[in-house]
């Protein structure tokens, strides 16, 4: 079951799903590996629909590696977030 406020609105921007994808990811403290569901469920107030534009625009820029339902963080992504260059 999805969590959503009463009278919210759901993100529908890609970009913003992005960010928030890539630190996940590249969080320490977390899997390494995410599966799509898993991303999609902690991104609850993102459309399904930008989080997978997300995914793609992040593959497609080298970020990170989908395999079937895996999602992780490429090494290059990881070390800038572990030498915390990445931030909101």
């Amino acid at each position: 079951m999805q969590k959503q406020r009463s009278g919210s609105r759901r993100i529908d921007d890609p970009r913003i799903a992005e960010r928030s994808i890539v630190l996940m990811l590249v969080d320490e403290e977390h899997a390494v590996r995410w599966s799509r569901a898993d991303i999609e469920q902690e991104l609850f107030d993102v459309v399904p629909e930008a989080v997978g534009l997300a995914l793609e625009g992040l593959r497609d820029g080298g970020v990170i590696e989908l395999e079937g339902e895996e999602v992780w963080a490429l090494s290059a992504a990881r070390y800038l977030g572990g030498l915390g260059m990445l931030c909101v």
